[in-house]
């Protein structure tokens, strides 16, 4: 009887903190606001790239959106993104043929930036230097032309 009240315990205890896990790890949804600045021109438009994983990133996109420049700036922003690790890369389409025009060794020939203003330095920027989380109802951030 001893052991059967102890079993008791420890399963109720068990189950208990398994609900309790599984319903802390259910995450919300968040709206990001992304707002790009200095933009050489309003000709064409701007392209942005949310990436939701380090193996997807500048590779595979999540969601993409584009958007018109207005005085050298431009804004959009992304509803109901669940909340989590995100990066940025978005790029100037001054001529409008929606892709990233390069010149030798694929160095791009249109402006781009990145999150956090991640740079790369002999190749891409890192995903650690642009990751962002996604932890709140809305999460605004900026990028820098």
């Amino acid at each position: 009887m001893k052991y059967l009240a102890t079993l008791l315990i420890v399963l109720t205890f068990f189950n208990t903190n398994v609900k309790a896990q599984s319903t802390s790890q259910i995450k919300g949804t968040s709206t990001l606001i992304i707002h790009l600045n200095g933009l050489e021109s309003d000709d064409g438009t701007v392209i942005v790239g949310i990436y939701n994983e380090e193996t997807a990133w500048l590779n595979k996109v999540y969601k993409a959106v584009n958007t018109e420049i207005i005085d050298g700036k431009a804004s959009v922003s992304i509803d109901s993104l669940p909340q989590g690790t995100y990066a940025i890369s978005c790029y100037h389409d001054q001529n409008g043929n929606k892709e990233l025009d390069t010149k030798y060794f694929g160095i791009p020939s249109e402006p781009y930036a990145c999150s956090n203003g991640a740079v790369g330095r002999f190749g891409p920027p890192a995903w650690d230097d642009a990751k962002l989380s996604l932890t709140e109802n809305q999460t605004k951030t900026s990028i820098q032309f």
